[in-house]
């Protein structure tokens, strides 16, 4: 096995991390997808003709690599008296649709690791993704196969990995700057062994916020909840009502979103009882992470986020009881939007609840009206996962506010007046605002194994740097987590890990990461990466 440490630098694209990969001799360089949640090496083939020319550069294999195989299979075995060959394909699923591919052979560098990938190099000759921008391939770095699983399957294509026989590796990402992909990295401290057979996967118990002791045990008592750690994905992913329940819950252990709902619950009672009916809410369906705010709301949002800060105590709001909250209705509901309670004002006027799901959702979204000097580590609280692995060993995995909570820059309607031969029209226009958005996305996922799917996305190598063993055996396969507070992701240079830096090298990287502001966070400018579970029977 690969046992010296070395490394490759991750370039960061937002919704996704690349590593340069180095194909065929004389070599063509690409920028391929560093991706967990696989183990093929793909790269995209200038035969296919769907691919778009903006995806980048393309492999032309016979032409130009004299290393190049591309190995043909009998296609009908029974006709003897008209035995054709054809290369091997496969079909691979994504969360952004599917790619066809041919196996082939080459080699394949990353870094200081050169291989031949002996039927182990998956050719893109036709896709039907829904991707826009820079896509040139896949790096697989996923979980090894069980013998049992890997028996049954039709098609065994080696992975990168185990052409290299590299056992353990490493990855963690940097804010603006390239991560960290090492190779042959030193066995983690603390090891929590797999318990998917297919994926990187952990048994996931709930959440807390913060220092609380409460734990929003939506999984339990019966729901049996896994969770994936995956490069590969951008957000956190899971189902709409859990993650309803906890924005529902993060407002509340929030004081500036807290007291915020308590006014414009006032507010939206004082409208109602003026008569003053607001545009949006007057069909109202059930709540959905997908729903937008109603637009006569936004001008209120406005004015009482921007004087969100007037009145925060120096000492964090109260705990909530998240226990207790669970059984309340405004979270059983998951009220993500605003919902119309009859008020005794005749049958058109009514007053209106609105929901501390919806208050976060608003006040992220006037976040410009209020974040320019807030450092939002220190307000908010961090996301604690907690998970155990197949033996029962529990970790806390923390995700802080400037990695759960994303800048983004979206067109907006603005109202206006103009004043067309003596008449006033009241007129919209659009506008590019910044906004700020929770970093989850929802997608329900389940198998009757695993229970309800989780995905712990790019905002957990933010936090953390990911070690993965692939083992000799099942129960050796196990992965860990070392926090970036305790040991920076550091940098790739010359091929050698840098992890401790000296005190200039952190001096200059805390002046290139601001502290406060939107330019704090993490920016999410192209469509996001989630990873499609839909069609899997277990992990």
């Amino acid at each position: 096995p690969w046992n010296q440490q070395k490394c490759t630098a991750l370039e960061n694209h937002e919704v996704y991390t690349s590593v340069k990969v180095a194909i065929g001799n004389p070599p063509q360089n690409f920028d391929l997808v560093a991706d967990t949640g696989s183990d093929n090496c793909v790269v995209y083939d200038c035969s296919c003709k769907e691919c778009p020319d903006a995806w980048g550069s393309c492999f032309t294999g016979p032409a130009r690599s004299n290393s190049f195989k591309l190995p043909m299979f009998k296609v009908d075995e029974h006709n003897p008296n008209n035995v054709t060959t054809a290369p091997a394909s496969m079909v691979m699923r994504f969360g952004s649709g599917d790619i066809s591919t041919k196996i082939a052979s080459d080699e394949v560098q990353i870094g200081p690791l050169k291989v031949y990938m002996e039927n182990g190099l998956l050719l893109m000759v036709d896709q039907a993704l829904s991707l826009t921008g820079h896509f040139e391939g896949i790096l697989g770095l996923g979980r090894p196969p069980d013998r049992e699983r890997a028996n049954l399957a039709k098609v065994q294509v080696p992975g990168f990995l185990e052409r290299a026989h590299v056992q353990r590796f490493s990855m963690c990402f940097n804010h603006n700057a390239p991560g960290v992909l090492g190779f042959g990295t030193p066995t983690h401290r603390k090891p929590l062994s797999s318990v998917g057979k297919a994926h990187w996967s952990l048994n996931f118990h709930g959440i807390t916020f913060g220092q609380e002791n409460s734990k929003l045990s939506f999984c339990g008592s019966g729901v049996q909840c896994s969770i994936i750690p995956d490069s590969g994905t951008t957000l956190l992913v899971g189902p709409e009502e859990p993650i309803l329940s906890i924005y529902e819950a993060l407002c509340k252990s929030w004081e500036r979103c807290n007291k915020m709902y308590e006014k414009l619950k006032k507010e939206m009672f004082h409208l109602a009882g003026a008569g003053i009916e607001v545009e949006g809410l007057e069909a109202q369906p059930k709540a959905s992470l997908r729903l937008s705010p109603p637009e006569g709301l936004m001008a209120t949002v406005a004015k009482l986020a921007a004087r969100s800060g007037e009145d925060l105590s120096p000492t964090p709001v109260t705990p909530v009881n998240l226990t207790r909250l669970q059984d309340v209705k405004d979270v059983k509901d998951g009220a993500d939007t605003l919902l119309p309670k009859k008020a005794q004002l005749g049958d058109k006027n009514e007053s209106y609840e609105v929901s501390p799901g919806m208050t976060l959702r608003l006040l992220l979204q006037h976040c410009t009206d209020w974040m320019s000097q807030v450092d939002i580590n220190a307000e908010m609280p961090d996301l604690v996962f907690h998970v155990t692995d197949k033996n029962g060993n529990a970790e806390e995995l923390k995700i802080s506010p400037r990695s759960y909570v994303l800048a983004k820059t979206v067109d907006v309607e603005v109202p206006g007046v103009s004043n067309i031969f003596g008449m006033r029209l009241n007129t919209k226009h659009k506008e590019r605002k910044q906004v700020c958005v929770m970093g989850f996305s929802p997608a329900d996922y389940q198998t009757p194994t695993d229970g309800q799917i989780w995905i712990l996305g790019m905002p957990l190598f933010y936090e953390y740097t990911a070690h993965y063993d692939r083992g000799n055996a099942p129960e050796e396969v196990t992965m860990g987590f070392t926090s970036q507070h305790d040991e920076a992701c550091g940098q790739c240079d010359d091929n050698v890990i840098i992890r401790q830096e000296s005190l200039l090298a952190e001096q200059a990287r805390d002046v290139s990461k601001a502290s406060v502001g939107l330019e704090s966070l993490n920016t999410l400018s192209r469509k996001p990466i989630i990873r499609d579970l839909s069609d899997i029977d277990h992990l």
